[in-house]
């Protein structure tokens, strides 16, 4: 199936949940990737009534980069050397543009999502951007040297999934928006930052509020996301 083939696929499941809504390619700040992303003029207009219990039920979380990812595809694209060489896996991976920077710096990458639209946009996203991501909608935990969780653990009973990670991640880097606290062991606290969504649908910053952890031997390395936020 051609590029513009999958665009098209993408664009008529969205439609089917929210008519008139429009995808196109837009640049992510600060690096040199691009996402197939929702069109901000459109996505701002009101959903539907008849269409918001279809969009609470699938919500196209795929169709955004969100802070989290956003902020993490701007760090690894100005210190590239922070992931190249090693496997990385982006648990979650949403629109995959955060397993899309990981490729584009020289790592061998896992994608993965229980959305299937997730794993067509990544694909989509990956293919746009000429590099190989692995894609799968269940990451059964395998050794991997960095582990990336990009608004993951929000959900409480994702939270002991930590447990079982650490016994074969060599590093883990959670970034999230709404989980307050971590209390497991070895995960060190780095801090809360803010970002912004692509595009930017988010005015009072509701979900642009992240706080860091991690856990592994590079914590000073890692840290650098917050003075480069």
């Amino acid at each position: 199936m051609s590029l513009e083939a999958k665009e098209r696929e993408l664009q008529q499941h969205l439609q089917a949940l929210v008519p008139n809504i429009v995808l196109r390619w837009q640049p992510v700040p600060g690096t040199e990737i691009a996402g197939f992303l929702l069109e901000e003029a459109s996505a701002s207009t009101p959903v539907p009534r008849e269409s918001f219990s279809q969009v609470m039920d699938s919500p196209p979380f795929w169709s955004l980069l969100w802070p989290s990812g956003n902020l993490v595809c701007r760090f690894l694209a100005g210190n590239p050397e922070l992931v190249r060489g090693r496997t990385c896996v982006d648990l979650g991976c949403g629109s995959g543009l955060v397993a899309v920077t990981c490729a584009r710096a020289g790592a061998q990458v896992v994608a993965a999502d229980i959305d299937p639209l997730s794993t067509r946009a990544s694909r989509l996203n990956s293919l746009a951007n000429d590099v190989n991501v692995r894609l799968t909608d269940f990451w059964h935990p395998e050794p991997c040297d960095t582990l990336i969780l990009a608004d993951f653990l929000y959900d409480d009973t994702n939270i002991p999934t930590l447990l079982e990670f650490r016994k074969v991640c060599q590093e883990i880097f959670v970034l999230d928006c709404r989980l307050e606290e971590l209390d497991i062991e070895s995960f060190q606290y780095l801090g809360s930052c803010v970002g912004v969504a692509v595009p930017d649908l988010d005015p009072h910053g509701e979900f642009g509020r992240l706080r860091c952890w991690y856990y592994g031997p590079r914590v000073e390395e890692w840290s650098r996301i917050l003075s480069e936020k």
